[in-house]
């Protein structure tokens, strides 16, 4: 047997083990811009919600002022349907964040395990056979 074997085997094994460990480690490593970003997309969420009541008080305070009823309606409705897609983009993105995160951590480290174990198995070999 050629004495490259083992220690290719070696190697090999230290490699799958180097990407098991990445792939167990995504959730340390991005787990706290998970949280850092829910955190920009619910202050979105209600920044959104403060422009639209205060854009709806400016519109009811031009009708006190004397602009048509007709012209405030269609800013009113204009300023609502507005307010409704960015919610629902944010809300997207928040229930992305939400839910999708955790089967994606999930999904790796599952990958991951059996990598180790098999880059584990791998260094055995390749240090029993030298």
């Amino acid at each position: 047997m050629s004495p490259l074997i083992p220690k290719a085997l070696t190697i090999a094994g230290l490699f799958l083990d180097i990407v098991g460990v990445c792939l167990l480690a995504y959730d340390a490593l991005y787990g706290a811009g998970r949280h850092w970003w829910l955190g920009i997309l619910e202050a979105q969420l209600k920044d959104a919600e403060r422009f639209r009541d205060s854009m709806l008080t400016g519109w009811q305070q031009m009708a006190q002022d004397g602009a048509s009823a007709d012209y405030i309606s269609r800013l009113e409705q204009k300023t609502l349907q507005e307010y409704d897609e960015e919610r629902c983009r944010i809300e997207e993105k928040i229930h992305d964040w939400k839910d999708n995160y955790p089967r994606r951590v999930a999904k790796l480290a599952m990958r991951g395990l059996p990598l180790v174990v098999l880059g584990f198995i791998l260094q055995l070999i390749g240090s029993a056979l030298s």
